[in-house]
């Protein structure tokens, strides 16, 4: 075992000096070759002394006088600890010593509930603020467009207002969400894959469903996506063509690009020829997308409950090469038809032989 070192004048010194310099325990801990338990205890021995002065900021008596004033005036706890620049945590602690003390009064339950109530109706009002504000601001991008596009068609904004989400049994289609949304808003989101054993859908039994779910939880991105988008359920969800225009060609690709991944079909057609159709039960979306394609230049035919509740939109022959070289796919199958649709176009036509 070593043998404990006494602490030195000239260590106590140094320690003074690197206090000042603003240097952290564990700065001085290394510096002066000690265990950071020590270097804790001599610190706050020197304060004992009055060598050191200490960085903890005592409360005041004014502070207590104004934390009563602003409690019975209703103020929330945050709103007490920004107007006297302190940590919320702190100034619940200190809040809670006040009452224990007596120095301050508890509030009846009416009280309280009408704080609440209140508290409730200013932190509202502040997200709808910092909705629209954020509305504003979010990017002009592809990538924002296709995750636009792909929340009309699989995706979801859950009702707790701060998640967004995909579930699919495409495994191309959730990675190319997640990609979307990392590039679009710079975060992040959650993958997760888990088997369904058996599911009903419309009187058939389905076993051993493969589902893969991209989940982002941020409140202020789905506040934000929820004021600009209003609903996106399956059979509420509508374009507002003019908003998509003013945002420029690259958001309405991505956009177009999310919806015939997410709701699509692409197969080949013919010799060289590939049909492409978006199937949809809402009504309002469908007409929305035929016009917002329509005043792209596209020709797109818009059919109304072909098949039960559905609602397609499809691409004119005269129009797929643009919207496969324009537009395209991030789902890997469809990409490739798209493309092998293009070369078969591009390669010339083989003529026979008569002898």
């Amino acid at each position: 075992m070593g043998q404990r070192r006494n602490w030195t004048a000239e260590e106590d010194e140094r320690i003074v000096a690197m206090r000042h310099e603003g240097c952290e325990c564990a700065q001085m801990a290394e510096a002066l070759d000690r265990s950071l338990s020590s270097t804790k205890t001599r610190i706050d021995r020197l304060i004992k002394k009055g060598v050191l002065k200490s960085s903890q900021r005592h409360w005041a008596p004014w502070e207590d006088a104004k934390i009563a004033s602003m409690r019975d005036e209703g103020a929330s706890t945050p709103e007490i600890a920004k107007t006297l620049d302190r940590p919320l945590g702190s100034t619940w602690t200190r809040i809670h010593h006040l009452l224990e003390q007596g120095t301050i009064r508890r509030l009846s339950n009416s009280e309280a509930k009408a704080r609440w109530r209140r508290e409730r109706t200013q932190r509202s009002k502040q997200m709808a603020t910092e909705a629209s504000e954020r509305v504003a601001d979010i990017p002009k991008t592809a990538d924002v467009g296709y995750v636009v596009g792909v929340l009309f068609g699989d995706g979801f904004l859950l009702q707790n207002g701060r998640t967004i989400g995909l579930k699919c049994t495409n495994s191309s289609l959730a990675q190319a969400f997640a990609d979307a949304l990392l590039n679009a808003f710079g975060e992040h989101p959650r993958r997760l894959e888990r088997i369904e054993h058996e599911k009903r859908v419309g009187g058939r039994t389905y076993h051993n469903i493969h589902y893969f779910e991209v989940m982002l939880h941020r409140r202020h991105i789905a506040s934000a996506l929820r004021a600009w988008l209003r609903p996106t359920s399956t059979w509420a969800w509508s374009i507002n063509v003019d908003d998509a225009l003013s945002r420029g060609d690259e958001y309405c690709n991505g956009l177009i690009q999310g919806l015939y991944d997410s709701d699509g079909s692409v197969s080949t057609h013919g010799r060289v020829g590939v049909h492409i159709r978006l199937g949809t039960a809402s009504e309002h979306g469908a007409r929305s997308l035929h016009e917002l394609m329509t005043k792209r230049g596209y020709g797109v035919g818009l059919n109304a409950r072909v098949k039960g509740n559905e609602y397609r939109v499809d691409v004119h022959a005269g129009s797929c090469v643009r919207f496969a070289t324009e537009i395209s796919s991030r789902i890997d199958y469809k990409k490739e038809r798209l493309n092998a649709f293009l070369a078969r176009r591009a390669a010339p036509l083989s003529t026979g032989t008569f002898g």
